[in-house]
């Protein structure tokens, strides 16, 4: 059965040396061939010219990406709360491995509005593309590929419709390189409560095309980003989603203070934090005097599902993974374990 889940290897390779080594340092995309069998599947002629880049892909994830995580891992986001001054600059310091893995991962985005047009131009599907290059980064880094593709599509898509000009042009320039850049932030959990919208605190007070925001956010996904879909409530009632960027339209720094990193077992990769709003600016991302932005703000949360569901298949995926490569690698009595022999590696 192993064969066809994994491409075969002998057991003189470095895999099944007497220190295991998993499946760190192999090409994900040449040993997973029902991912080949897909994309052929999906697209078509424009296969040809994908290959090549899923081959790269491949090397990409299975060996830096996958090595930076681990040492992520080790050495995970930590908060500078105040300068040596004494104020308070909230500013989320990430390991520099998170920062090799991801100029890396930006500079062969597939998410990428440059590289869509590409895969257009060659007869190939990018939402395709775009599903296995998540596919494959959730298999090296889980919670690298939350921090790139938490609310990206959320906040450029309501910024479109809803932002001043000023703000909107912003928003295009901080997105420049696609949705999974790193750049958003979600900021909806308080303590009364996630889904239960009735309880939300955190209260909006109009200042010209403006609001100020004051509250208290229980959980923040990606902390270090740039832009945040916050929700608020209206002074009539309604709740709705508000863009707060961390500084303000005149290059202050807005009103964001981030009181901690939650300590997290995994996806220590991405800064999840306890944040408090003190005034701070933000835009209404709805219709004026009304919740009818929050509607379509759900919607886009739903279509984030995809990604979630790839997170699934990709831990999936390297779970098989290190249990093959740790099956055919086993020796027992100084001789391959049954388990080697039965994994179907030939």
């Amino acid at each position: 059965m192993g064969r066809y889940l994994i491409e075969p290897f002998d057991r003189s390779d470095r895999y099944a040396t007497e220190s295991y080594q998993g499946a760190a340092g192999r090409n994900w995309w040449r040993c997973d061939p029902t991912l080949r069998l897909l994309m052929r599947r999906h697209l078509g002629d424009g296969y040809a010219w994908a290959e090549p880049r899923l081959d790269r892909l491949g090397e990409l994830m299975g060996g830096l990406v996958a090595a930076c995580a681990e040492e992520t891992d080790r050495n995970p986001p930590r908060l500078e709360k105040y300068d040596k001054w004494g104020r308070d600059v909230s500013q989320v310091v990430m390991p520099p491995s998170f920062h090799t893995a991801r100029q890396a991962l930006m500079a062969d985005n597939f998410t990428s509005p440059s590289f869509a047009g590409q895969a257009r131009a060659n007869g190939a599907d990018p939402s395709a593309l775009g599903a296995a290059w998540t596919y494959l980064l959730d298999q090296a880094d889980i919670g690298m590929g939350c921090a790139l593709g938490t609310g990206g599509d959320m906040v450029v898509s309501l910024a479109e419709k809803h932002a001043p000009p000023d703000v909107r042009d912003r928003v295009r320039e901080i997105f420049a390189n696609g949705f999974y850049s790193g750049e958003a932030a979600q900021l909806f959990t308080e303590r009364t409560g996630g889904s239960d919208l009735a309880a939300l605190e955190t209260e909006a007070v109009p200042a010209g095309d403006a609001w100020l925001l004051t509250g208290f956010k229980w959980f923040a996904s990606n902390a270090n980003g740039s832009a945040f879909v916050v929700l608020a409530r209206l002074p009539g009632g309604a709740v709705a989603p508000f863009l707060v960027l961390w500084e303000r339209r005149d290059g202050s720094r807005n009103g964001v203070r981030i009181r901690r990193l939650k300590d997290k077992l995994g996806t220590r990769s991405v800064a999840s934090a306890e944040v408090e709003l003190a005034g701070a600016e933000a835009f209404l991302l709805a219709g004026e005097g009304s919740g009818s932005g929050l509607g379509t703000m759900m919607k886009l949360t739903n279509a984030s599902r995809l990604g979630v569901a790839m997170m699934g298949v990709g831990v999936a995926r390297r779970a098989l993974v290190e249990a093959l490569c740790y099956a055919r690698a086993r020796e027992a009595f100084g001789r391959p374990s049954p388990s080697s022999r039965s994994c179907g590696a030939s």
